[in-house]
């Protein structure tokens, strides 16, 4: 049986800019809905109301969540539609 050899290089002098713009472009793009969140609640704390838009956004949301756990858990068997429309009460 013959042995293998491994012949590695390492760098000198690595450059370690990349991979840090590499994290920070990462964890911009994971804090976006927060961002985004945030701004929301940001014009509610000026204005003292939240707009119609984000109040249906945040309702069809829910429901449609609510929707995809039901057929999850097994209460329904309707596979949810992807919709954030709110749906009327009854």
């Amino acid at each position: 049986m013959s042995q293998a050899t491994l012949v590695y290089r390492h760098a000198v002098n690595p450059s370690r800019g990349l991979a840090a713009t590499g994290i920070i472009v990462v964890k911009l793009f994971l804090v976006l809905p927060h961002l985004i969140i945030a701004s929301a609640l940001f014009i509610v704390l000026f204005t003292g109301s939240l707009p119609v838009g984000i109040q249906h956004l945040a309702a069809g949301s829910m429901q449609w969540t609510l929707r995809v756990y039901a057929f999850l858990a097994g209460i329904t068997d309707d596979y949810p539609k992807f919709s954030l429309q709110v749906t009327p009460e009854v």
